[in-house]
């Protein structure tokens, strides 16, 4: 896996003319998981969504692999960088061919889909235990089946940049650690792994770095001991966060 950067210099984004998210400047790095926190609507989706080349900048820029990010084609802006979004319509199709869509940047014309790309689609089901449900249509399965299946085609894209917003939304803790886990063996592998949670426990756990988004701004970028002992996100959430056992603690004030 080649490793491919990721970098927001002076980044504002929002919707219209109106910036949610104003000078947030940050280097993802490969081997990492970086982990956004913050309340509600502080940002971290619109910063997600401008990293992925989703959203275009306001002002500043976003740079994948040294060049920005609106000058690539799709096709290879989608081999570079693989996104989970959180809002997602539900086509009628199974789950096999929504994972198949994780190749699709790969393919030469007439574009179909050929054995080898069968064979990583089913390897993406079975990595995220789901091999049972390749069959069946998307608007059958649950909203947590649903998420496997939309981390399955994260994964059959293959890509060396992640960006994933709530992946563990609909899972169950069980399903919620094991992403997590993936999360962390992908960034083992060079990938560049960036994630939003709401979770602050889960997120001083798996993440290498921790980012606190506040107003649309970075409040803080440390690694997750640092973010713990410096009071900011308890401040942010109104909560007290405490070390036991080299695991952190999440308790009402």
């Amino acid at each position: 896996m080649s490793e491919v950067t990721l970098r927001a210099e002076n980044l504002s984004a929002g919707y219209g003319r109106r910036p949610v998210v104003e000078a947030f400047s940050c280097a993802f790095r490969p081997g990492e998981v970086t982990v956004l926190l913050g309340r509600n609507g502080c940002g971290k989706s619109t910063v997600l969504r401008a990293l992925g080349g989703l959203l275009p900048p306001l002002a500043g820029r976003v740079l994948l692999d040294g060049e920005e990010i609106g000058a690539y084609r799709p096709a290879r802006r989608a081999q570079l960088l693989a996104t989970l979004p959180q809002g997602r319509d539900v086509p009628d199709i199974t789950a096999r061919r929504l994972v198949l869509h994780g190749r699709f940047p790969y393919l030469a014309y007439p574009r179909r889909y050929g054995p080898a790309e069968q064979a990583r689609a089913e390897a993406a089901l079975r990595r995220v235990g789901i091999p049972e449900l390749a069959d069946q249509p998307l608007k059958r399965l649950s909203g947590g089946q649903r998420q496997k299946v939309y981390l399955a085609l994260l994964l059959c894209q293959d890509s060396p940049v992640m960006l994933l917003d709530e992946p563990t939304t609909y899972l169950d803790i069980g399903c919620q650690l094991e992403t997590w886990q993936l999360c962390r063996e992908l960034a083992a592998q060079g990938r560049t792994v960036v994630a939003v949670s709401h979770d602050i426990g889960q997120s001083l756990r798996y993440g290498h770095r921790v980012l606190l988004v506040e107003g649309g701004r970075l409040l803080l970028d440390a690694c997750p001991g640092e973010a713990a002992a410096s009071g900011a996100l308890e401040r942010a959430f109104g909560v007290r966060v405490r070390r036991v056992d080299n695991d952190y603690l999440v308790v009402a004030p």
